[in-house]
């Protein structure tokens, strides 16, 4: 098995890639060249403990096509407010996490249909879902 520590470099060249799993990898930071993947629709990035999504979610923003990404088991406590970059994300897997509240910075997701956060430390009577003003799924 091999891990990864840095990405390939390149890998932004592959123009028609629409699926990509990075899960599991040791990398801290995607290369700036990765906004370069402008056919990419779903991102694996699970299982990854050091990676920084907070510092990344610029370059995640420059992909036109990203609709799901999941960010499983990553030790995640909380997002900040960066996500809403993602302004196309339609699918966002935040399972098995470190979650203790509702990550209510994903409100600016305006696209977002479906939301697992499965997993985690968030006990369903604490989501006031009257105030959440969300349009879509929610998995608990």
């Amino acid at each position: 098995m091999n891990i990864l520590k840095e990405l390939p470099k390149g890998l932004g060249s592959l123009k028609k890639l629409k699926t990509l799993n990075l899960s599991g990898n040791d990398f801290k930071d995607l290369p700036s060249d990765f906004g370069n993947l402008n056919a990419l629709e779903e991102l694996f990035l699970n299982n990854e403990k050091n990676f920084k999504i907070e510092k990344n979610f610029k370059i995640l923003s420059k992909l036109p096509n990203l609709r799901t990404l999941h960010l499983e088991n990553d030790n995640l406590e909380k997002l900040s407010s960066e996500i809403n970059l993602l302004q196309n994300l339609n699918s966002l897997y935040l399972n098995d996490n470190k979650f203790k509240k509702f990550p209510i910075n994903i409100q600016g997701l305006h696209n977002l249909q479906y939301l697992d956060l499965q997993n985690n430390l968030i006990k369903p009577e604490d989501i006031d879902v009257l105030n959440l003003n969300f349009g879509f799924q929610i998995k608990l």
